[in-house]
């Protein structure tokens, strides 16, 4: 049931949608509602909204399921404009707008995951993992929602966008958590969570879609949407970020048995496993950036962190295998993890590539200059030199250019540090390469 000033609110709503209403009289009668008061769901419109678009189709309902969600989109979009040609967004929540932006978002999401759904089950005749996923999204759906019960958990799922979507992503965590765990079925899991990925990441491209064009139209509000909360825009959310995971591990799980039960499908893998790496990373990122400063962010920046180095080394091990067979497009791909690896700031693989593989240092060098910390994690070139170190590469330690040499004589007179004489003995070589340079 709907509260009662959502009824009232919605009344006036629809009114304006169906042309009834001019702007100016939509902005006095809903300030007259008091509907700009409240914030997320609890808001009047957004969660006029909410239950527009999340209302089931008629029993029986002839129209394609495509042809329902992008009415209910146009409907979402006519929102949106009239919102703001009624100059109404300033006076809305942050978490308000973040609703309203992101029931779009949701939608064009699932009206991609349809189209691709339907491809899938044109293709093969066998069972489709991503048909699976979504009837058992829709199940888990059906099950809170009032009225549901006789429908078809894909009906319920397409017609739920801003409960099912999420619903999804924690559905294809749960299948690629047991994926790549028994011998003689890597090719079928592979294919699987091949499958399942590109579900993933057509509903993130749809979504991305959208909000690049809510971006275009209404630009200075959706940015308050995504400044004025502590937390990332859906896209980068947890259920997001583990479905993009959980699909990732079950691409590290199964590469070595696609070395003994389907080589043909190694180099699929390895790619498909750069292109999860590369989403689930930026989402990480964005969620750290979002988080308010404190405990929260540290221990986000820790997952980020924890899996950024995992995935980056599977990453570096799988190109450099490729490389024994292919020379130029292991190199490629070692390449591409060192990007990787700078623009998130993974201190040990720059290391790692830079001693272990390329013997790159002058690039390691213009890491090092770029690379300065964050505030979570330490700049690069303490983390270089400590591994020098700790390995005891002391004339390589000593050979720094010599714009480093400030900083490297800091860091060698740190007495709070571990070695202290050792690092003693070496700051005193370390000057006097520099009065011999000097002169």
């Amino acid at each position: 049931m709907q509260h009662p000033q959502s009824c009232t609110v919605g009344s006036v709503l629809a009114a304006a949608c169906q042309g009834h209403l001019s702007t100016p009289t939509l902005a006095t009668r809903l300030a007259e509602l008091d509907a700009f008061r409240g914030t997320g769901r609890d808001n009047a419109i957004a969660r006029w909204n909410g239950h527009i678009l999340d209302a089931l189709p008629k029993l029986n309902a002839r129209e394609p399921v495509s042809v329902q969600l992008a009415e209910k989109l146009t409907q979402a979009n006519l929102l949106l404009q009239l919102l703001s040609d009624a100059g109404i967004f300033p006076k809305l929540h942050a978490s308000v707008l973040r609703c309203l932006f992101e029931d779009g978002q949701r939608l064009q999401a699932l009206m991609d995951v349809r189209e691709l759904e339907s491809k899938q089950q044109e293709q093969q005749a066998g069972p489709c993992p991503l048909h699976e996923v979504v009837v058992a999204a829709g199940q888990a759906c059906a099950e809170a929602v009032a009225g549901s019960g006789d429908r078809a958990p894909e009906e319920v799922f397409y017609a739920l966008p801003t409960s099912t979507v999420a619903q999804f992503f924690k559905q294809v965590a749960a299948v690629a958590a047991n994926a790549g765990r028994n011998p003689g079925q890597a090719s079928v899991d592979f294919d699987a969570v091949a499958q399942l990925s590109k579900g993933v990441q057509v509903a993130l491209g749809g979504a991305m879609q959208q909000r690049a064009h809510q971006q275009q139209w209404y630009g200075l509000a959706i940015n308050v949407a995504v400044a004025g909360l502590d937390e990332p825009e859906w896209t980068a959310g947890k259920d997001v970020r583990a479905g993009l995971q959980m699909l990732a591990e079950a691409c590290c799980r199964l590469h070595p048995r696609l070395v003994l039960e389907a080589p043909q499908q190694i180099s699929p893998c390895v790619l498909l496993l750069f292109e999860l790496t590369d989403r689930l990373l930026n989402a990480c990122a964005a969620a750290v950036t979002a988080a308010p400063i404190g405990r929260q962010r540290q221990q986000l920046h820790i997952e980020y962190a924890a899996a950024r180095d995992q995935l980056l080394e599977q990453l570096l091990e799988q190109a450099l295998a490729l490389s024994q067979e292919d020379q130029v497009e292991g190199l490629q791909l070692i390449r591409r993890v060192q990007g990787m690896a700078s623009s998130h700031g993974s201190n040990r693989l720059l290391y790692e590539v830079a001693f272990a593989v390329t013997h790159d240092f002058q690039n390691l060098y213009e890491e090092m200059q770029q690379q300065r910390g964050d505030g979570l994690d330490p700049p690069l070139t303490t983390y270089v030199w400590d591994r020098l170190l700790k390995e005891g590469r002391f004339a390589f330690l000593l050979d720094q250019p010599h714009n480093f040499d400030a900083e490297l004589q800091r860091f060698l007179s740190d007495d709070a540090a571990d070695n202290t004489a050792l690092r003693l003995q070496i700051r005193w070589l370390h000057e006097v390469r520099m009065q011999d340079y000097s002169s």
